[in-house]
């Protein structure tokens, strides 16, 4: 969703100046087109199953018959691997996730740190995909409180840093 959105405000000349007001992202198990009818599939039943082989063929035969809709995502997921925002990001992950692996989101960090983002992560090891406040809420609830504490210091220190320089005298 936030590759849509990233899109829509990117082509809107209008609305420009908000990608720039975002100073920090939050990601718990973001999910990917490419591993959603694996992913559903596996959620849902035992891998290696017919009914997990039904499920997963059923759900790209959906994305072939509708090329619109998947090439809408298809826009997303690219926009999400190679034109993210440039702020600090924080990702709650997990091994168990079959929806959302812990390699592919991995692999989309470092590419993303490769771009000079700054990258956190919280790996919740005992937690299935978006359980991890369910499971472990203190835990989350502190990484989370501690990345948006450093958002604002960071945001307020640029802050007074830029209007310092626009108060200066000659």
């Amino acid at each position: 969703m936030t590759a849509l959105w990233l899109d829509q405000l990117r082509a809107n000349t209008s609305l420009k100046d908000i990608e720039k007001n975002v100073v920090g992202q939050i990601y718990d198990s973001p999910v990917d087109l490419h591993h959603v009818p694996k992913g559903i599939a596996e959620a849902a039943f035992k891998p290696d199953t017919l009914m997990c082989a039904a499920t997963e063929k059923s759900i790209r035969a959906a994305l072939v018959a509708r090329p619109e809709v998947y090439a809408c995502h298809q826009r997303a997921s690219d926009t999400f691997w190679h034109r993210p925002l440039a702020c600090p990001t924080l990702w709650m992950l997990s091994p168990h996730d079959v929806i959302s692996p812990l390699k592919d989101c991995q692999v989309v960090m470092g590419t993303w740190e490769k771009k000079g983002i700054d990258v956190s992560s919280q790996i919740f090891y005992d937690s299935k995909h978006c359980m991890h406040f369910r499971n472990f809420r203190r835990v989350y609830s502190n990484t989370v409180n501690d990345f948006i504490d450093k958002m604002l210091i960071q945001n307020f220190k640029a802050s007074k840093a830029q209007s310092e320089d626009i108060n200066v005298s000659p």
